[in-house]
């Protein structure tokens, strides 16, 4: 295994400031909102968030198969 040193990186700062940022700015604007157009909002968020993990657990499941053929031509 490589030894990998944590992430303090400028550009690791960087994200992580505009994240936090980007939180802030989201949370201003959703409190300038109507309680339904929040609603909607939170729905469509939470719905984005659940294709997401979907699609994560297909690449893992693609990534699992790619491997078993790799291993299986390995054996040839």
């Amino acid at each position: 295994m490589v030894y990998a040193p944590p992430r303090t990186d400028a550009a690791m700062a960087a994200a992580v400031a505009k994240s936090k940022s980007t939180a802030a700015a989201y949370g201003r604007l959703m409190d300038t909102l109507t309680p339904e157009a929040q609603e909607v909002i939170r729905a469509r968020v939470t719905a984005l968030a659940a294709e997401a993990a979907a699609r994560r657990v297909q690449v893992k499941s693609l990534e699992r198969e790619l491997a078993a053929l790799r291993a299986e031509r390995g054996r040839r």
